[in-house]
């Protein structure tokens, strides 16, 4: 036993320091590769004297000072800026990411299931809009769906929850977001909201919704109607579509009630208790369940009244009021309203005296529609249940019989319909017929003497729906189909390819700097040097020189449209090779393109191309600035160095790829740019490098490098520095950018066989 546990002690102790030693040796090791092996003084491979031959003969068109410009240019996107007062609903069409604000700061943020694509209707071009409607449950005429929690705005901008499924609705109806979230989003907006809406799509290519109602079917042949008498015409403005004998006196029936309804509201307190007269029950017609004796308010009395057109209930309200001065007010109420051929002679129309135009018609629609919401809401009840009580010993429900109410007609506001025999049928009809999410076209049919009053209304609304969804339900495919055939046009006349590209300050600037960038979102790419890598591994190994960028600016990135970044910068090493290759690995699951750096040799060798318009363009960067042992070892995370002996060759086999190549470097400190420029008297800018006295050493690498980059294929060179003032050379067909200023883009414009536009909008004759 004592044999057994010695031996155990030592087993132990054997073991506690094996596992201490590997611990310090794997330290070591650690400490070793990122403080010494990356930071090593690696002789750099200098090729610039090899650039410099032939310098002094090589045709350069000279150096131009382009003005950076702070704001997007006529035809580009609007700037989105987030209101420091206030509440505001950020909507990236993009991303599908809907973001809250309130007085300036981030207050929520959810990302939508599902969000419309670049040819869906319910995309909405980039700006900023308020919303116009939230409803609990919103139809919509595109989707042919009712959502709940909707938020609409612009004109089918649609924030709402998802619903069960979405499988069969139109590809991207609105942003569809959780319930929670939608609800949040609704309890959050009002009708004072701002809506800040990013969308990479141009103006230029995108069909407008208005643009693609113009095609919508409309039957210019005349309706065919039974009527005798009939207008349809659009209540807010006047506008009439079709019209037939529309002066013409015929009698109304029960279209009466209408102003039988809107007398009693003015003669009759809404407190008085009206008893059911013998006279009352025993008025031709259906009694509307009133009995002799019931005692009604004036309101409950409404009920019967309207659903079921009840005589009856007609009777009892006029001599609630005296019949005759009830009768005389009906009168006086047409002409107060301007009706000079409506005329009454009883309150339920069931005199044939009763008698008025359809234009007459047409006007107390328009007065329902501006001052008594309320009558046309009553007309739109299906049925309704007054309880028993004191003064009924049972209750009463009463049911519609119009047949747009019953059979739920979705785009109904308000309906009156009446019969008699003298009358034949008789409509009153107010329709909502939808344009969009958030428009309409409210119009009103009228029927007088009709014997088919729904065939004869369909007909009538048909005639009327030009530019309107009611006809087309199947509108939002069409849209698609025509926006992708609009897209393809625009694109095959104007083929370009728009390219802006900005510097951010050391540590990437702030949200609200990107914020302004918002402007260059529609431009085809966005090219960011962005110093100070992204992400939380590595540790310091260049002390307080070092730079991050913190981790949320991805979605400034999206905010601004960025598409690619210049990782190849003086501190992308600055956190040591582990952190660089995380960087590289975040920017590609956002989905930006890290142009100069690599995980590894499969995407080191890959050169990233983004098509427009049939332009495909390459993006290629490197460094000249360092670190160069991030440079390497190509099998590991690494940049591309400008010091590559094989620099030229990589850009040659780059621009073979695509239509034309941008190459962006990061430049080294040192000389001004200005001196770049042609000296007087057309010697070469390096006539006196040897004595200093006419460019820096620094300068002369700078345009050097940019040179040879456009001599090995390169369309458009980008030099990544700080400057007060960027300048611009045109070099053997190609475009070299000199500097910029922090946050202030530059841009140039491709066709199909080269630059087109530089910077200002200027055209120039690059080719």
């Amino acid at each position: 036993m004592p044999y057994k546990k010695h031996t155990l002690i030592h087993i132990i102790a054997w073991s506690v320091a094996a596992a201490v030693s590997g611990l310090v040796f794997s330290a070591g090791i650690s400490f070793f590769m990122e403080h010494v092996y990356e930071n090593a003084v690696i002789p750099a491979r200098l090729f610039a004297s090899e650039l410099l031959k032939g310098i002094a003969d090589g045709k350069s068109e000279g150096i131009v000072d382009t003005p950076p410009f702070l704001a997007p240019k006529e035809g580009d996107a609007p700037t989105v800026l987030v209101p420091t007062k206030g509440k505001a609903v950020r909507v990236d069409f993009e991303t599908g990411v809907v973001t809250l604000f309130s007085e300036g700061k981030e207050v929520g943020r959810f990302t939508a299931r599902t969000h419309p694509d670049e040819f869906s209707p319910w995309r909405v071009l980039q700006g900023t809009y308020t919303v116009s409607a939230r409803t609990n449950t919103h139809y919509s005429p595109l989707a042919g769906a009712s959502f709940k929690d909707a938020v609409l705005f612009a004109e089918n901008g649609m924030l709402r929850a998802a619903e069960e499924g979405e499988k069969n609705l139109p590809a991207h109806a609105g942003f569809a977001l959780a319930e929670a979230d939608a609800h949040a989003v609704f309890t959050f907006a009002d009708e004072a909201t701002k809506v800040l809406v990013l969308n990479e799509v141009s103006e230029a290519r995108a069909l407008s919704y208005a643009r693609a109602r113009e095609g919508l079917s409309k039957d210019t042949r005349a309706p065919k109607v039974s009527a005798r008498a009939t207008l349809v015409a659009d209540l807010d403005t006047g506008e009439v579509f079709f019209e037939k004998s529309a002066d013409k006196a015929l009698p109304l029936a029960s279209l009466s009630k209408l102003f039988t309804i809107l007398v009693a509201q003015n003669l009759i307190t809404p407190e008085t208790r009206i008893a059911v007269s013998p006279t009352s029950f025993y008025t031709y017609g259906g009694n509307g369940g009133l009995r002799v004796g019931d005692v009604f308010s004036r309101d409950e009395l409404f009920y019967p009244l309207i659903i079921e057109s009840s005589n009856d209930a007609a009777e009892a309200l006029a001599e609630a009021a005296g019949r005759e001065p009830f009768i005389r007010a009906m009168n006086d109420l047409a002409k107060t309203l301007g009706l000079t051929n409506t005329v009454f002679a009883d309150p339920s129309g069931l005199s044939p005296k009763n008698i008025s135009t359809a234009r007459d018609l047409f006007l107390l629609a328009q007065n329902l529609l501006k001052e008594h919401e309320d009558v046309l809401a009553l007309t739109t009840l299906a049925s309704f249940t007054l309880p028993a009580g004191d003064t009924r010993e049972w209750s009463r429900t009463w049911r519609t019989n119009n047949e747009f109410v019953r059979d739920g007609h979705a785009y109904l506001l308000g309906s009156k319909n009446g019969y008699t025999d003298e009358a034949a049928q008789t409509t009153l009809s107010l329709f909502s017929l939808p344009i969009s999410e958030t428009e309409e076209r409210r119009i009103a049919v009228v029927l007088l003497g009709s014997g088919a009053r729904e065939g004869d209304t369909e007909s009538l609304l048909r005639f009327a729906d030009t530019g309107t969804l009611y006809s087309n339900p199947h509108f939002a495919e069409t849209f698609t189909t025509q926006a992708k055939e609009y897209a393809r046009r625009a694109d095959a006349e104007n083929p370009e390819f728009r390219l802006a590209f900005f510097r951010a300050p050391e540590g990437g600037g702030s949200r609200d700097t990107f914020a302004h960038l918002s402007g260059f979102k529609s431009y085809d790419a966005l090219f960011a040097d962005v110093e100070g890598i992204i992400g939380e591994t590595g540790y310091n190994i260049v002390g307080e020189a070092a730079l991050r960028t913190p981790k949320d600016f991805l979605q400034e990135f999206s905010v601004a449209g960025v598409d690619v970044v210049h990782v190849a910068n003086a501190h992308a090493g600055d956190w040591g090779r582990s952190a660089f290759g995380e960087y590289v690995s975040i920017l590609k699951r956002a989905g930006i393109i890290p142009a100069g750096g690599s995980e590894g040799a499969l995407d080191r060798r890959e050169t990233p191309v983004i098509t427009r318009a049939g332009i495909s363009v390459g993006f290629l960067s490197f460094s000249d600035a360092g670190p160069e042992w991030l440079a390497e070892d190509e099998y590991l995370p690494s940049i591309l160095s400008a010091k590559d002996p094989h620099f030229a060759e990589r850009i040659n086999t780059a621009a073979k790829g695509s239509d034309h190549l941008v190459v962006g470097i990061t430049l080294s400190a040192g000389g001004r740019s200005s001196s770049l420029g042609p000296s007087s008297g057309g010697a070469s800018p390096l006539a006196g490098q040897a004595g200093g006295d006419v460019s820096s050493d620094a300068d002369a690498r700078k345009r050097a490098l940019a040179h040879a980059a456009v001599n090995a294929g390169a369309r458009v060179v980008i030099g990544f520095s700080k400057t007060e003032n960027p300048e611009t050379e045109q070099y053997h067909g190609g475009v070299i950018f000199y500097g910029q200023k922090d946050f202030s883009p530059l841009s140039v414009v491709f066709g199909k066989d080269g630059v087109t536009r530089v910077a200002d909008g200027k055209d120039v004759a690059v080719k």
